[in-house]
């Protein structure tokens, strides 16, 4: 294999990758899937590949074409260096999927783009785009989405709040309580991602969902959801995670009460006295907004 390497190594998201490829859970969910579903004869596309991981898994299932697709040059480049030793047959495509018209149609899509929030990195656009355009895709990995929420009383969320409210007063002594009550629907209105500690968290409600996708069949990945909280007085967080459905009995998931991922733990704050909120989410700008009431 010849690779072009005349590209700058600035370009790549080394720790990016890095944090990805030191998920362990992660990875052997995907194996599990890939060891279940792919067979000898396969034809598989990888879309988002990356440092080409998965592509890597995919070369030991099946003796057939793998076609690895990923818009990003430099990580499209290391890939191929890191797989030149690997006899067999890979195609790299160094576009966005949504470019890519193949001559012969693949039998299964594998991707991982998966953001924090499940759909934030496109996933449900990327594959209804590409099978809508190559009918013969039979299989997907993951083939389902599905998000979902949580309440919580987070004990640190207090001293989260308190903090950010110290480094104003000292510089102003006294912050009116008008201004606390809007900085405090402020602090809620932000979803933020880190390892939760879930041995001191507390459950206040059941998971609920917000919407699953059948991902290559589902459009797009717009939300407009209504969140209640007016039974659970003790919550003063919201979880947000995702599960994705790899194969039969395989899934994926950035549950806070479920093994840790490089993904962390998506939450926002409850105000005191607030019963509802909307989360929106748009496709096309990629933007996630939560506004409680």
């Amino acid at each position: 294999m010849i690779v072009e390497t005349n590209f700058s190594i600035e370009e790549f998201p080394l720790f990016y990758h890095s944090r990805m490829l030191a998920d362990e859970y992660r990875l052997n969910r995907y194996r599990t899937a890939i060891d279940q579903i792919i067979q000898k004869d396969n034809k598989v596309v990888d879309i988002g590949g990356g440092t080409g991981v998965l592509t890597h898994m995919l070369t030991k299932k099946t003796n057939e074409q793998i076609i690895y697709i990923e818009k990003s040059k430099s990580s499209s480049i290391v890939a191929q260096i890191l797989s030149d030793s690997l006899d067999k047959n890979i195609q790299y495509i160094n576009k966005s999927s949504f470019d890519v018209q193949l001559k012969y149609t693949p039998d299964v899509l594998v991707t991982e783009t998966l953001g924090y929030f499940g759909i934030d990195e496109g996933i449900v656009e990327i594959c209804h785009d590409f099978c809508s355009r190559h009918y013969k895709v039979k299989k997907l990995i993951p083939s389902k989405l599905c998000l979902k929420y949580q309440l919580l009383n987070i004990p640190e969320l207090k001293d989260d709040f308190d903090l950010l409210l110290n480094t104003y007063a000292s510089q102003f002594k006294v912050i009116p309580t008008n201004l606390v009550s809007q900085f405090e629907h402020l602090f809620c209105n932000l979803i933020r991602t880190k390892f939760l500690k879930s041995d001191t968290v507390e459950v206040c409600s059941d998971p609920k969902k917000i919407r699953q996708f059948n991902l290559g069949i589902d459009e797009n990945s717009d939300l407009d959801f209504y969140l209640e909280c007016k039974m659970f007085e003790r919550a003063n967080a919201i979880h947000f995670y995702f599960e994705a459905e790899l194969a039969e009995g395989i899934s994926l998931t950035n549950y806070v009460f479920d093994q840790k991922t490089h993904w962390l733990h998506s939450y926002a704050g409850v105000p005191k006295g607030s019963h509802s909120g909307k989360i929106q989410f748009s496709s096309k700008e990629r933007k996630l907004k939560l506004r409680w009431n």
